[in-house]
C-alpha cells in the first residue's frame, strides 16, 4: 500500500536513531505514530522490508560494526532524548 508521501526529516531521524540504538520495528513505529499524531502528519508506518533494508544497506555504509557496537549506548541515549528530553537541571556534563 503506497502512502502517497515521503517520510519527513523527523520521521527518518526516528527510524535511523531507532535502528542504531537497537530498537525493534514495533518500538520505532510506536514513536512514529506518536510524532505523526502530535504534528498532524498523515500516518505512515515503517514497514518490515524497509526496516530490514536500512539495517542491511544503509547502516553498514555509515558505520563499521565495531563503531556501531561502540556507540550503541550513545544512540540509545539519543533515542531516549528524542522520546522525552530531560530538564536542563537533570543533565550531566559528558566527558
Amino acid at each position: 500500500m503506497k502512502s502517497g508521501r515521503n517520510y519527513t526529516i523527523g520521521e527518518r531521524s526516528i527510524m535511523i536513531i531507532g535502528i542504531l540504538s537497537g530498537k525493534n520495528l514495533e518500538e520505532i513505529n510506536l514513536l512514529l505514530k506518536e510524532e505523526q499524531k502530535k504534528t498532524k502528519t498523515t500516518p505512515r508506518e515503517f514497514n518490515k522490508s524497509s526496516y530490514d533494508m536500512v539495517i542491511r544497506s544503509y547502516v553498514p555504509s555509515m558505520f563499521t560494526q565495531s563503531k556501531l557496537k561502540e556507540n550503541k549506548k550513545n544512540f540509545g541515549e539519543v533515542w531516549e532524548h528524542i522520546k522525552k528530553p530531560k530538564k536542563i537541571s537533570d543533565l550531566k556534563n559528558a566527558e
